[in-house]
């Protein structure tokens, strides 16, 4: 399950949630709810997969908070609070903040154990329901969060896909015209958003910019290998929803070349009508 997570999730970035995890928690309730099955049919699978789902999770819980936090054992979590604790009785205090998040954490994990244990003495394999159920609603809010808050579309989210990843290329029009926007000029919006100089820019701003000019975007969306391919083969070193200027010129790029090949092709077969025109 932890392998699951850095598989979904190659360029993690500790305490800020990435495009992928919200795919990822629902993976993990898809094995959370295959146990659930398991365990109605009494077979031994149900440890497997809730073994996986549970693998999943503390995956996540480890790359958001740098390998602090661990939801599903304590051992750990144990050693480490009577380190802080031996250590801030001889007067060394720097760990202070970490030793109040592993108490609160172990806390809660005594807590969640005794509702465990009560509510498998009560519901038996049922129990596990819930935690399928958790595991989803935390999933499908974090990819309804993002198609809010980033302007995507529902099922970029799910696929935790960028825009450069998403699309194949886009289309920038005028709205007055409906003329293309030129490569140059794609560039420089680039370049008067990015008002820091960083060379990164949040793809929902970016794409607010053209309708502020009076500008249309028209989205070119790969098909379903390219968008697969991207999901198992692409790496976003960024590990967010930002694109880098290489990734807008990626873009405008195959835009620019995918017209170039269909003017190119209308233009021969201009030729030839012209052609067969001029022979008869």
């Amino acid at each position: 399950g932890s392998c699951i997570s850095g598989l979904l999730n190659p360029y993690a970035i500790a305490f800020s949630v990435g495009p992928r995890y919200g795919p990822t928690f629902v993976v993990a309730s898809i094995f959370m709810t295959m146990g659930t099955v398991a365990g109605l049919l009494n077979s031994r699978r149900e440890f497997y997969f809730t073994a996986m789902a549970n693998g999943i999770q503390n995956g996540i819980s480890s790359m958001y908070s740098a390998n602090l936090i661990r939801t599903t054992h304590l051992t750990g979590t144990t050693t480490d609070i009577g380190l802080f604790i031996g250590m801030a009785v001889r007067g060394n205090r720097t760990n202070n903040g970490k030793l109040y998040i592993l108490m609160s954490l172990a806390t809660a994990f005594w807590i969640g154990s005794l509702v465990g244990f009560y509510a498998s003495r009560a519901k038996r394999q049922y129990s596990l329901i819930f935690n399928a159920g958790f595991l989803f609603a935390i999933g499908a809010s974090v990819i309804i969060y993002f198609v809010k808050v980033h302007s995507i579309s529902f099922c970029q989210a799910i696929f935790g896909l960028k825009l450069s990843e998403w699309n194949q290329h886009i289309d920038i029009l005028r709205k007055t015209d409906g003329e293309k926007i030129t490569e140059d000029e794609l560039m420089d919006i680039f370049d008067e958003i990015d008002d820091d100089d960083t060379g990164h820019i949040p793809q929902d701003k970016l794409l607010e910019a053209p309708a502020s000019n009076d500008l249309s975007v028209r989205r070119r969306r790969k098909d379903i290998i390219g968008i697969l391919h991207s999901v198992v083969m692409t790496h976003d070193e960024d590990g967010d929803w930002t694109l880098s200027k290489d990734d807008w010129r990626k873009l405008v790029h195959e835009r620019s070349q995918s017209a170039l090949l269909v003017d190119g092709r209308s233009g021969d077969r201009l030729g030839e009508r012209s052609n067969t025109t001029t022979s008869l």
